[in-house]
């Protein structure tokens, strides 16, 4: 979820999909395909519409996801955070 958040946010700035490929080190598709979803649901509505195709159970429920989002975002506003 990490990577597609990226590739959102990446996207929302204006990158080329191929500039995204590169930068984040994720298959083409996968850069086209998130980055298609954002054009047609804005950032909002592609983050809070993501459906991950995994099948195993999910390790957060939806609502601790979202504040693991908006704290990641709050530090990443305010520079504490250095991206890998």
């Amino acid at each position: 979820m990490v990577k597609w958040i990226q590739i959102s946010l990446r996207a929302d700035e204006g990158w080329s999909d191929n500039r995204i490929v590169e930068a984040l080190g994720v298959g083409l598709s996968t850069a086209e395909r998130t980055h298609r979803k954002f054009v047609e649901l804005g950032l909002e509505g592609a983050i809070t519409n993501h459906q991950p195709r995994h099948k195993y159970p999910r390790k957060l429920n939806r609502q601790a996801e979202v504040h693991l989002i908006a704290l990641v975002c709050g530090l990443l506003q305010k520079g504490m955070c250095v991206e890998a």
